[in-house]
């Protein structure tokens, strides 16, 4: 969470780190799938979904299915890594069979929210990347740091 710090009589931002994690489950195209079956399959309702779609620019934004998983005060990636494992594991052997059954991908996107000076642990154990690798996950990192410290 945020909060406001006063020190000689200003207000700086400051943040703990935080890190949340979007697991995507989608075509490896882009192109529409079943959501609905995978949500069926997983017995989990995703926090957003989308079918294929062009905006008003012209850009064709692809189908997905997401569940999101966030962490306060998170001080490793790894952490957060085996929390989200711990969440879908029972379910791993679903998620495998869906992908290969409607041609679907996973990937995750760790995003990590921190000032510069409070970094979480970048660090991956072979237990993590193992059952990731499991799954054909890819994973991304995004870092959001706080501008104002």
């Amino acid at each position: 969470d945020w909060f406001i710090l006063l020190m000689e009589g200003r207000s700086i931002l400051k943040t703990h780190p935080k890190i949340v994690i979007a697991l995507y489950i989608a075509k490896k195209d882009g192109s529409d799938f079943d959501q609905s079956a995978v949500t069926e399959r997983l017995c989990m309702e995703p926090d957003v979904s989308h079918k294929t779609h062009t905006t008003a620019n012209g850009y064709r934004k692809p189908a997905f299915w997401r569940l999101t998983f966030s962490y306060e005060n998170c001080l490793s990636v790894d952490d957060a890594l085996l929390a989200t494992e711990n969440a879908i594991r029972s379910r791993a052997e679903i998620i495998e069979e869906i992908c290969q059954s409607f041609d679907l991908t996973v990937g995750l996107t760790v995003n990590i929210y921190a000032s510069h000076d409070d970094l979480p642990e970048l660090f991956l154990s072979a237990e993590r990347i193992h059952f990731w690798s499991r799954l054909s996950a890819d994973i991304g990192l995004d870092f959001w740091w706080d501008e104002q410290e």
